[in-house]
């Protein structure tokens, strides 16, 4: 990929950080929402494509100081925020590359894995709202929180339905409308949550077996405390996932909080197929539509 644009815009916005004389710039991600540069194997910059994911990494440029002061691991430092250019692609942000390894199937076996993350979880939904609502964090109540998985749900209907036979919509609407239908499924309080918490966004150290830091804040929200356990799900440990939730110091009975993250986890077809249509990546829509 030409990466020129991208180093321009570094230039231009720090002349100061040299990047032409660096020896290895990579491109770690080249997402739809993000292009993310690796400098040296120390430095980190963020690339936003679209005006919304600019707005996120703005609430994280304000939330994620706050942050640092409360939680018991690591969160990015942001050392250059350049995100005022009118054009919708321009911008970015930078900071120094947490240390760690993704999170994996042995990792989350780790008891003192999962000690720190449930220690995260805990001390991050206990965040004051009110003080994330006032650092850009969009807050969602319970009736707001249920017409966003609705209308995911019509959406759902009138775009993938016409694609797949009778037989899956009958399991997609077994899925969804139980769980829509039912309000006690929308009775939390509201916290401030990372929203996105998969396992490539949890970095541990291999040798001391602890959770050393969380990135990528951009979906951090004001809403149900389950959803950041749903992530962690995807690694198939459920026992390990359990022991994390049985650790958890929120204010959420077990049972319900394991009842609400098994929904949400098993949402990931539907944003893999929506992802595929919105993108035209064919491959993803169809292995969206084949985990349906």
């Amino acid at each position: 990929m030409d990466l020129e644009p991208y180093l321009q815009q570094i230039e231009d916005g720090v002349p100061k950080f040299g990047i032409r004389q660096h020896l290895s710039i990579i491109p770690i991600l080249d997402g739809w929402s993000s292009l993310v540069l690796e400098v040296d194997g120390e430095t980190i910059f963020r690339f936003p494509r679209f005006q919304a994911v600019r707005a996120g990494l703005e609430k994280e440029a304000a939330l994620l100081p706050e942050l640092t002061k409360t939680l018991p691991v690591a969160v990015p430092r942001f050392e250059y925020v350049f995100l005022n250019d009118p054009h919708p692609t321009h911008g970015f942000v930078s900071y120094r590359k947490l240390p760690g390894v993704p999170l994996d199937r042995e990792l989350i076996r780790q008891p003192l894995v999962i000690q720190d993350l449930a220690a995260f979880l805990s001390a991050l939904h206990a965040f004051p709202a009110e003080q994330a609502f006032r650092l850009r964090v969009p807050r969602f109540s319970p009736q707001a929180w249920r017409q966003r998985y609705c209308n995911f749900y019509t959406w759902i209907q009138e775009h993938l339905f016409p694609l797949v036979s009778e037989r899956p919509r009958t399991r997609v609407r077994n899925v969804w409308e139980p769980f829509l239908d039912d309000e006690t499924n929308f009775l939390f309080q509201p916290v401030l949550i990372h929203s996105d918490l998969a396992a490539e966004h949890i970095l541990c150290n291999l040798q001391s077996g602890r959770v050393t830091g969380v990135i990528d804040w951009e979906d951090a929200a004001l809403g149900d405390p389950a959803l950041d356990f749903a992530g962690l799900s995807y690694l198939g440990e459920l026992d390990s996932l359990r022991a994390v939730i049985h650790a958890y110091q929120g204010a959420v009975a077990v049972d319900i909080l394991e009842k609400r993250a098994a929904w949400y986890s098993s949402l990931a077809p539907y944003y893999q197929a929506r992802y595929g249509l919105e993108t035209g990546s064919l491959d993803h829509l169809h292995e969206g539509l084949n985990a349906l």
